[in-house]
Order: C-alpha cells, then sequence, then structure tokens
C-alpha cells in the first residue's frame, strides 16, 4: 500500500500542475500571436539541447527509419521534428484560449481526398475506423472533422494524470468541438459499440505496445510492438478502416489527408495470419504517411525499444 503521505502531495502536485498551465494560458491569452510561437520554438530548442535522453532516442529512431542519410541529415530531421511540435503546440494553445475560433479553425484546413472520407447513409450503415499517427497536427484531427460531418465522432485517449487539468481545460475543448473520447481502459468494447451504431473512431497507432497484447510487425523494415485492435475489428466485425493524417503547410496552415481505405484479407486464411497481415498493411499506410512528411513524426517516442544511452 502507498504511504498515506503519498495522497495529500499527489494533490498538491496536481495542483501546482494546473496553476503552471493556467499561467502559461493567460500568457498565451496577451501575447502576439507570432510571440506566442517564438516563445514555444525556443521551448522547443531548448528542449532539444537539454532532454539528452529523448534526443538520443529521435536520432536512433532516424538511424533506424533512414540508415542511409547522413548523421548530419538525421540530426536537421530531428531538430525540425521539435519544430513542427512547437508549432502543433502553439496552435493548439491558441485553439484552447479561444484566440482561434472554430470558423477560422476551418479556413486555416485544406482537405486532399475529401471524396474518399466516408457519408453514413442508408446503403452504408457501418461506422469507419481511422487509424492515424502522431505526425503533424494529429490534435486537429477530431476537432476540424467533428465541424465539418454530423456522424458522432469519438477518439481513443490516455485518461488525463490530472483530474483539474482533465475537469476543467481537456473536457471543455472537447465539448466546444464535439467529439466524445473513450479511456484506454475497456475502449474496444465502446469501440466496438460506436461502429456498428455507424459512428467514427479514430485510434493513434503508431506507439509501442508496452502490455503482452501486442504483435511484431514491419514498420520501417524493423519489427515494432503493435496493437493488433484495429485488424481485429475489421476482421471479425466487418469495420472500414481508413488512414488519415493533418499535415503542416506553414504557420497556422495544414492539410488533412484522407488516405485509401484499406481493404480486408483473404478471409480464407488462418485468424491469426489474417490479423497479422492486416495490422502490417495498416502500419504500411502509417509508414507511407510518414515517409512523406519524416519531419513532422513524433521521432522522440521510443518505438523500437532503443537503449539508453550508456
Amino acid at each position: 500500500n502507498r504511504n498515506p503521505a503519498y495522497y495529500p502531495l499527489m494533490q498538491m502536485q496536481h495542483y501546482l500542475e494546473y496553476i503552471s498551465l493556467q499561467l502559461l494560458l493567460g500568457l498565451v491569452r496577451i501575447l502576439p500571436q507570432s510571440a506566442v510561437y517564438r516563445l514555444v520554438k525556443g521551448l522547443s530548442r531548448a528542449g532539444f539541447m537539454i532532454l539528452k535522453k529523448r534526443r538520443h532516442i529521435s536520432l536512433q529512431n532516424l538511424r533506424i527509419a533512414f540508415p542511409k542519410k547522413t548523421e548530419q541529415e538525421r540530426e536537421s530531421m530531428a531538430r525540425n521534428a521539435y519544430k513542427n511540435l512547437a508549432h502543433s503546440i502553439a496552435y493548439n494553445l491558441l485553439i484552447q484560449t479561444h484566440r482561434i475560433s472554430n470558423e477560422e479553425l476551418q479556413q486555416a484546413v485544406t482537405v486532399e481526398n475529401w471524396n474518399r472520407f466516408p457519408r453514413s447513409d442508408e446503403n452504408n450503415q457501418a461506422g469507419t475506423l481511422f487509424i492515424t499517427a502522431h505526425l503533424g497536427n494529429w490534435e486537429l484531427l477530431p476537432q476540424f472533422t467533428a465541424l465539418h460531418q454530423t456522424t458522432p465522432i469519438h477518439v481513443i485517449a490516455r485518461e488525463t494524470s490530472n483530474p483539474l487539468i482533465e475537469e476543467n481545460l481537456v473536457s471543455p475543448l472537447r465539448n466546444r468541438f464535439g467529439f466524445n473520447v473513450f479511456y484506454k481502459k475497456n475502449a474496444v468494447l465502446h469501440m466496438l459499440k460506436a461502429l456498428k451504431r455507424g459512428e467514427h473512431v479514430g485510434i493513434l497507432i503508431d506507439q509501442k505496445l508496452n502490455h503482452r497484447m501486442h504483435i511484431n510487425v514491419p514498420f520501417f523494415g524493423t519489427p515494432a510492438r503493435t496493437t493488433p485492435v484495429p485488424a481485429q475489428l475489421q476482421m471479425r466485425y466487418k469495420i472500414n478502416v481508413q488512414p488519415v493524417c493533418m499535415i503542416h503547410l506553414s504557420r497556422g496552415r495544414f492539410k488533412f489527408i484522407v488516405g485509401e481505405p484499406i481493404e480486408p484479407v483473404d478471409s480464407t486464411l488462418p485468424e491469426e495470419q489474417q490479423i497479422q497481415e492486416l495490422t502490417a498493411r495498416h502500419q504500411a499506410a502509417i509508414e507511407s504517411m510518414i515517409r512523406d512528411y519524416p519531419e513532422q513524426w513524433f521521432w522522440m517516442h521510443n518505438r523500437w525499444n532503443v537503449k539508453d544511452q550508456a
């Protein structure tokens, strides 16, 4: 059992985190937008230099993904990945503080292949499972999509560890755009019910899975621990699966890319083989998007279980 002193200390930590974030948001409310971008960009540069473990992981990941590039090219890509992340954070802070309206967000995004986006109608009652990655500004995906169509949208996410931030900042933002969140505990059941109702669900599938339910499939040519859930749902319940991403074009401008739907595999194959092949297809679709915009992926995540630098 935890020491009884742990709980008031944790409450104090939550309070300090919440106050710190509110102070940052207060600063974002009064600074010119250009200054907000400069501030966050400066913090990202400092993070690249100070957070040695994350820098090491980023460079090791890039060595795995792009072994033919030079060390200088990979370091440039890593730095630009931090820069792009800073752009996303700055824009999202401006949304959080209502300095970017829903209308301005819609105008900031162009769409590639919107005709591929599924429409719910009498002939297509099944919902769609959208798979995506930590690429570009992924937080805008449910926000933009919820503003553009009436089919209910749900996303899979981890619950914020700080209840003050969750209740006072995260939940109001989701309510503003009208999408729902399924937290990872019992998420699969909620996903299935929503998809059967003809609703849409979005899930990030590019992170390492630590628990025993993962399977290994190639990602940039190297086996990676991966969730089989999208493949299981697609195979067993005939769910539509479609890759999407939200790419940076320039400061405050984005492109929403709707990929080709991923077709099911040969149903005569054993179930385990079908799941393996479908999961590999899902990862390949995400990898293709990352290869098109490599400086916009979250390389600081330990996707291939890179060991800490000695």
